[in-house]
């Protein structure tokens, strides 16, 4: 009834403000809910009483209120997902109609950077994640290091030595193949260096 423009401003409003309210309190409250459904609707109902309030001001060039309403939901739908593509492949799908493409593309472009840029929010998702103090960054470099384990990766072969060393002592030292001379003082270990600096 929305894309066909029979409702109301007020009840477009109300509806579209009302699910705003019920949504977040169910998320916020932890129940499980749908998030892109009440994304889609109050982006419907939201962008219906704009078309409403566009037919009032400007009746000879304004387009139909679904077509309103279409770019609402696409709108709300990139802003709250911050997924700009998904959101314009969606409204492809529910239309059919290559027409929509600039006019979606310029809506959900803005309604996404205004909602990272101006208002520093990342993807609806990502925010539930980070309040819930789940990690959501899973970079190449974070998942290679989780497929190994420190102790597959330490280096076991090292040798410890005394600062000063006696040439036989240096050959004893070398003869074990060691990769790096832990060097001690008398206050403990001073250094780390690589065997190949004392074999030269």
């Amino acid at each position: 009834e929305t894309i066909h423009g029979e409702l109301g401003f007020w009840l477009l409003l109300g509806a579209g403000s009302a699910k705003l309210i019920i949504t977040g309190l169910s998320i916020g409250l932890g129940m499980p809910s749908g998030v892109i459904g009440p994304t889609i609707f109050m982006g419907a109902t939201l962008g219906g009483a704009m078309g409403l309030i566009g037919a009032q001001m400007f009746p000879d060039i304004a387009s139909s209120v679904g077509f309103y309403a279409m770019l609402g939901m696409g709108a709300m739908m990139g802003a709250v997902l911050q997924a700009p593509l998904a959101a314009l492949m969606a409204l492809m799908e529910l239309t059919r109609n290559p027409n929509i493409i600039l006019p979606g593309m310029l809506m959900i472009t803005t309604a996404s950077l205004v909602t990272s840029e101006a208002f520093g929010k990342k993807s609806l998702f990502l925010t539930i994640l980070k309040s819930q103090g789940l990690s959501y960054q899973n970079s190449p470099v974070i998942q290679a290091l989780r497929r190994v384990s420190v102790g597959a990766i330490m280096e076991r072969n090292i040798l410890r030595t005394e600062r000063a060393l006696t040439l036989e002592e240096a050959k004893k030292a070398l003869k074990s193949e060691p990769k790096w001379l832990l060097v001690e003082g008398s206050n403990g270990p001073t250094a780390l260096l690589p065997a190949v600096d004392l074999a030269r």
